[in-house]
């Protein structure tokens, strides 16, 4: 396993010189490249699919947003193919035959039902209408999931109706590439499952699987997240008499049921953070409020038992920091982040294990007392930095993935005024997290030495679900960078790299990087 050798009376770090990253990247796509009838500019998402697939959604030269499908080719090269262009025209029934679309988010990669790749994503036409857009692999075509104004019969998809190229349309897909959403179905609030099949008597044609009621409704927030399970049973916020709770939704749209018990749904976030059915696995992960007043706590309900924390203790969330986020894998692999006043954590655990107890994998480095090797970033020039910061506000939530490893965001350095963004990963058996990528690393781009200022794991504004991750289950990780080069031009690029399985490294000193400043992106 990887380790950290904690030295005993630690006074201070040195400097070191900017390192490579821990990882081989190969570029998927360069500012500049040619895609879509335009040339590649910047990525807002990307997608780690199965057997290296990427998916994309950036923006062009131009200015149009577009979505791409990329798969590894021959020497370290990606086939790059434009799967939807905003400005376009697009031949898609339900909607009509001139369809053009004008954003587009949201992506997840799945399985369809011919065992290739299914692109499902979130797209707004010139018109203002939003909905979800899907794509096949060997398929030159769009179909329509269910989009405003199309022929399916709802409306607000994945939304309370309020949102505009925000990218804040609700939906989760599973791994058969069924997806499920909120909407409207003429004035009432329903919940509805299905995918882009044309044919009303397809088993997988959109249906509404939960329709709101005097007695239980989705109506007070239609626009919360849902979660989707292997076999097509979901999980959403419902409420009933007033009091709000998790319901577990049957795939058949039978009587849904209360999986939160007696907890109540915290309103800091989207209480589902995590749903995992039919796939030898029957878990719910939410975010509840504490028994204290301004406290929040996370809590597993599993195999249809009682709801148990997962935390060892409650937490309340210090302000202006980003709220809790988590996700659970359809094998039953648990992430989440805690921020808290007493220290921000990421923290493990494994939903078919016994134990309720998650584990600290990453922690921020305290000011005083014993430092855990969670608060250590191991670094592969064999040095250590400290954890000054996790999953800054913006920024994304940890992903996992079915091996158990976890990807995350964080601040690296020797102090809170000298701090580098850095993206880290921990695995089953690790004792600290090591680090992958930071500010101020050397990466050959396009052929030619680059230095990193920022990295994009993921930037999705309202959930983290396992098919939108940028790593998947063969550990590939896909990242979004911009960059210098030595000429002191700047650019945007998509790498893709293999992160290693667990090594031992054995670190005789604690020393630092040297750090460069960073910046944000917009």
């Amino acid at each position: 396993m990887r380790t950290a050798w904690m030295l005993a009376g630690i006074l201070g770090f040195s400097a070191a010189a900017a390192a490579s990253p821990n990882l081989q990247f190969q570029t998927v796509i360069n500012q500049g490249d040619s895609i879509g009838g335009d040339q590649f500019d910047d990525a807002g998402q990307v997608v780690a699919g199965p057997n290296g697939t990427v998916g994309i959604v950036a923006l062009l030269e131009s200015g149009n947003p577009i979505v791409i499908y990329s798969t590894p080719g021959a020497g370290n090269t990606w086939n790059n193919q434009a799967v939807a262009v905003a400005g376009d025209s697009y031949n898609i029934p339900p909607i009509g035959s001139d369809e053009q679309f004008d954003y587009f988010d949201n992506l997840a990669i799945t399985g369809n039902p011919s065992s290739g790749t299914r692109l499902t994503f979130a797209a707004e036409d010139v018109s203002g209408n939003e909905g979800i857009i899907q794509s096949d692999t060997g398929s030159s075509s769009l179909g329509d999931v269910a989009f405003e104004g199309d022929t399916k019969g709802y409306t607000s998809i994945g939304s309370d109706g309020t949102d505009s190229g925000s990218g804040t349309l609700e939906m989760q897909v599973n791994g058969n590439g069924q997806v499920l959403f909120p909407a409207m179905h003429s004035t009432t609030s329903v919940i509805v499952r299905g995918d882009d099949s044309s044919s009303p008597s397809s088993p997988n044609y959109v249906t509404t699987i939960f329709t709101s009621n005097g007695s239980l409704s989705n109506a007070g927030d239609p626009g919360s997240r849902v979660a989707l399970g292997a076999d097509n049973s979901g999980a959403a916020l419902l409420t009933a008499s007033g009091a709000s709770g998790v319901y577990s939704i049957p795939a058949n749209g039978s009587t849904p049921t209360k999986i939160s018990g007696s907890f109540t749904p915290s309103t800091e976030a989207d209480p589902v953070m995590g749903y995992a059915s039919g796939n030898g696995v029957n878990a719910a992960l939410m975010l509840v409020n504490g028994t204290s007043s301004g406290t929040q706590n996370i809590v597993l309900e599993k195999n249809s038992g009682t709801p148990q924390s997962i935390l060892s203790q409650q937490f309340t969330i210090p302000a202006g920091e980003a709220p809790p986020q988590g996700q659970i894998t359809p094998n039953g692999q648990i992430a989440v982040y805690v921020p808290s006043t007493v220290g921000d954590t990421i923290q493990y655990l494994n939903a078919t294990a016994s134990s309720y107890s998650a584990a600290v994998v990453a922690s921020v480095y305290p000011s005083s007392g014993p430092v855990p090797n969670s608060a250590l970033a191991l670094d592969p020039t064999g040095s250590t930095l400290k954890i000054e910061g996790l999953t800054s506000p913006g920024q994304s939530g940890p992903e996992i993935n079915s091996n158990g490893a976890i990807v995350f965001d964080a601040e690296v350095g020797t102090s809170p005024s000298n701090e580098k963004q850095a993206l880290l990963d921990w695995l089953p058996g690790d004792q600290s997290p090591e680090i992958l990528l930071a500010a101020g690393d050397t990466v050959v781009v396009g052929g030619q030495p680059v230095t990193i200022d920022d990295f994009l794991l993921n930037d999705l504004s309202n959930d983290y679900d396992y098919y939108k991750n940028a790593f998947n289950d063969q550990n590939g990780l896909a990242v979004a960078v911009d960059y210098t080069t030595a000429s002191d031009a700047s650019g945007s690029a998509v790498l893709f790299a293999e992160v290693p399985e667990p090594s031992t490294i054995a670190l005789v000193s604690i020393v630092s990087l040297g750090l460069l400043a960073r910046r944000r992106r917009s």
